[in-house]
């Protein structure tokens, strides 16, 4: 697969290189598309009977349990959590990328509940879900590496 369907994917970076010790600070995600999308701005909230407006994008949840890629499918896709989920809106005009702070994806933090959820990665779903015509963005076997999923991860290190 070069592009990542464009309703739901799974997304997962090996941070095994991250020192044990590193305290994450910040962390960014940055999803491509090989053609600029023009932007829209009627396309970002949908008006609502009771007079509100939905915004309307994707969101990026953090999945709970672990999962394979190639053994993975829509019947036995991972468990992910509403809790800490981030937003994000359309492509901005003439700009193939987008850039998201996913940091609460990341850091530790209980739930209300007082639960801390194991992290195996992001599931990307549209808000709402019949939202259309969705994303394509280039997947990690993009023959472009730099239109690859990227993770930059800030972090220090104690004294």
């Amino acid at each position: 697969l070069t592009l990542m369907r464009s309703n739901e994917s799974l997304i997962w970076f090996n941070m095994n290189d991250l020192p044990k010790a590193a305290t994450i600070r910040k962390v960014m995600l940055r999803l491509s598309y090989e053609i600029p999308l023009p932007w829209d701005s009627a396309a970002v909230f949908i008006p609502k009977d009771d007079g509100t407006v939905e915004r309307m994008g994707g969101v990026l949840q953090k999945i709970v349990e672990p999962w394979e890629e190639a053994k993975v499918t829509w019947n036995n896709q991972p468990k992910s959590v509403e809790f800490n989920q981030v937003f994000i809106g359309p492509f901005i005009r003439n700009v193939n990328f987008i850039e998201v702070d996913v940091t609460r994806l990341y850091v530790s933090s209980a739930t209300t509940d007082n639960v801390e959820y194991p992290n195996y990665g992001m599931f990307f779903r549209l808000w709402p879900r019949e939202w259309v015509p969705g994303f394509r963005f280039a997947s990690s076997d993009h023959p472009v590496e730099v239109l690859r999923p990227q993770l930059t991860v800030y972090y220090t290190l104690p004294q």
